[in-house]
């Protein structure tokens, strides 16, 4: 099937980094990435799960993972994507509905990563160690992109012309 986006130039602020051998999920629909994959900025560890860490500076605001529960900076929180129909919404859960492995980090410059995995991962945003990000992902095969730009905008502009845009329901579906 042939994608809107998929003989567009592609956005050259973004990087990916292919880890085994992932499931096709068909998240990405933009196509146009240079063969031999960019190195990315991450310090990984991959064994039977990868983890990933992150240093947060005093200034880091972490934007991203969807409809998740904690406001919009989602610092000093653990989440966890894994998608539960769960009907009671509180403080204490940390998975919902979706999965949005997105994340946005600022601190005077922006960086953005999306983790293309259909399994579990854990997010320990600064919860642990105040100084310190760390993502679980339960699985060796999973594929990266680093988003760079100049500010949020610019990466999450980035972003959706990897994933496509958004659908906009009509009038009527916005409700009373």
């Amino acid at each position: 099937m042939n994608h809107p986006y998929q003989n567009e130039k592609f956005n050259d602020k973004v990087k990916r980094k292919i880890y085994g051998n992932p499931v096709p999920t068909d998240a990405v629909i933009a196509c146009n990435f240079k063969p031999d994959d960019s190195e990315i900025s991450l310090n990984i560890t991959i064994n039977d799960k990868t983890i990933i860490k992150f240093h947060l500076s005093d200034k880091t605001i972490i934007y991203g993972l969807g409809q998740n529960l904690g406001g919009i900076n989602k610092r000093g929180r653990k989440y966890t994507s894994y998608c539960t129909d769960e009907p009671h919404h509180t403080e204490d859960k940390d998975a919902l509905y979706a999965a949005h492995n997105f994340l946005l980090f600022t601190d005077g410059t922006c960086k953005g990563y999306y983790f293309d995995y259909p399994g579990r991962i854990e997010y320990d945003l600064g919860f642990t160690d105040n100084n310190s990000a760390e993502i679980i992902i339960h699985g060796a095969d999973f594929t990266v992109y680093e988003i760079n730009g100049e500010n949020p905008e610019s990466i999450v502009k980035s972003f959706r012309e990897i994933i496509g845009q958004s659908f906009i329901p009509p009038k009527w579906g916005f409700g009373y």
